[in-house]
């Protein structure tokens, strides 16, 4: 009997889910609270279960029309060099672009997030799962 899709990856799953060419890759290290994988994509559409660390994605080059949906309506909108998304750990997505892309993604501990956010602010704080686009 199948048990069907995990929940929920981890940064050193996301080529599983998302397959590219990658060019540089520190998710192995995982005693740490940051890591980051640059990777060259063709175009593509991409289902993925929520990752288990918040993700910061630059794009690097290319240019094309990202469709996405993680919580909410689908949203479409030109990307570039140098935008950026951000999205919270634990959200299923779907993503479809039809260009070539670049993107360095950089992997925040949930932990290590709330632990520095509160040092920031000078006290404990709860973290709320949330998308930005």
């Amino acid at each position: 009997m199948s048990t069907g899709p995990p929940t929920e990856a981890t940064p050193a799953d996301v080529p599983i889910y998302a397959p590219g060419e990658i060019w540089l890759d520190t998710t192995e290290q995982r005693t740490e609270p940051v890591s980051m994988r640059g990777i060259r994509y063709q175009p593509s559409h991409v289902r993925a279960p929520g990752i288990s660390a918040h993700l910061l994605v630059l794009y690097r080059s290319g240019q094309t029309l990202m469709t996405r949906r993680l919580i909410g309506p689908t949203v479409s909108e030109e990307i570039r060099s140098g935008d950026i998304s951000l999205m919270s750990s634990g959200l299923a997505s779907e993503w479809v672009w039809p260009g070539q892309i670049e993107v360095l993604h950089l992997y925040v501990d949930r932990a290590k997030l709330r632990e520095v956010a509160g040092a920031v602010c000078d006290r404990r704080l709860r973290m709320w799962r949330c998308a930005t686009y």
